[in-house]
């Protein structure tokens, strides 16, 4: 099982946010790369991420097939399209609103301001997810019906706060030694990211199970478990690629 990362391929975003992933590992470990492959199943798949003659992003499979195209049409517009014939499009529409629309001009989704400015974002079936300010000053969203689905606020400490609709909350702080800590709504510690005394990323579940990122003597980066367990190794080719190969 091997992932590739390649520099001189067109850049991809990474969603912010604490994934449990190899590759958020390898972006976490290695900085931002122009291109890579990535291994995202369980059946040990590789993804290769390249450009064709036409200058197109496309994605293939360990046999060579490709699986994903990126592309623009002809008016400019940013088109993905599966082996299958099977497109989104993304496109402004006449009301300036941005909308992902499939092959066949069906409008998927679409992302537009509501007549308070909030963004909103409705699929194909009328429902919405409404981003908004409440009278507290917190950062919420709420479907169609004015329900709200998660709240962002913070607590009189300063901390994030994540609150979902049933009061579930995660809390974003920092501990007494000054790691970063996530707490659930009774204070229990879902997980802490801290540095062990040389210096490595460490991210610990409130069961123990560790993962730290470090490096080995040849500098190639690892991931390891409580145990000294290697994970994963992140290392380069002589063509300057960083393969990954998770154990």
């Amino acid at each position: 099982m091997k992932i590739k990362l390649n520099n001189n391929r067109s850049p991809f975003k990474v969603k912010f946010g604490m994934q449990r992933t190899l590759l958020a590992a390898a972006f976490l470990v290695f900085g931002p790369y122009h291109g890579y492959s990535q291994d995202i199943s369980s059946n040990n798949s590789t993804k290769t991420y390249e450009k064709n003659i036409f200058g197109h992003i496309v994605v293939k499979d360990e046999k060579g097939d490709i699986i994903m195209t990126y592309k623009k049409d002809i008016f400019g517009n940013n088109v993905e399209e599966d082996s299958q014939g099977r497109q989104r499009v993304y496109k402004i529409n006449i009301f300036g609103n941005r909308v992902i629309e499939d092959e066949k001009g069906n409008v998927i989704m679409t992302y537009k301001k509501d007549i308070f400015g909030n963004n909103v974002e409705e699929d194909s079936q009328g429902r919405q997810k409404v981003y908004k300010i409440n009278i507290f000053g917190d950062k919420v969203i709420e479907d169609e019906k004015g329900n709200v689905i998660v709240t962002f606020k913070k607590d009189i400490y300063g901390n994030d706060v994540e609150e979902d609709s049933k009061g579930r909350q995660k809390v974003y702080k920092k501990n007494i030694f000054g790691d970063r800590i996530i707490e659930d709504e009774k204070g229990n510690i879902i997980v802490t990211f801290k540095k062990d005394i040389f210096g490595n990323y460490i991210e610990e579940d409130s069961k123990g199970r560790q993962k730290i990122y470090k490096k080995t003597i040849f500098g190639d980066s690892v991931i390891e478990d409580e145990h000294g367990n290697v994970i994963a190794t992140y290392k380069k080719d002589i063509f300057g690629a960083v393969n990954c190969e998770p154990k």
